[in-house]
């Protein structure tokens, strides 16, 4: 099933459960209702894509994990454009 937290009657995240493990997207939430971040459980570790988002709506970081370890990040700026890989 879906566990929700709620702060001041506002959903704040919400973690998918399956044999007691987190498996699913989990997804976080602004004050506001709009999507903070998103991120892919399997089997209680972070397996494929977190996404954070920006408060209008595009994705600020994306970072590919493999049984919890980070396999790549990349940065957006707030209009969507990839910004350069860190050096």
């Amino acid at each position: 099933g879906i566990e929700k937290e709620y702060s001041n009657g506002k959903l704040q995240r919400e973690i998918p459960y399956s044999h007691n493990l987190v498996n699913g997207t989990m997804k976080t939430y602004n004050d506001d209702g709009t999507l903070a971040d998103s991120t892919q459980f399997s089997n209680g570790k972070r397996n494929g894509t977190e996404a954070q988002f920006y408060e209008n709506g595009w994705v600020s970081c994306q970072i590919r994990y493999n049984s919890d370890t980070v396999v790549s990040t990349k940065y957006y700026n707030e209009q969507g454009q990839p910004l350069s890989e860190p050096q």
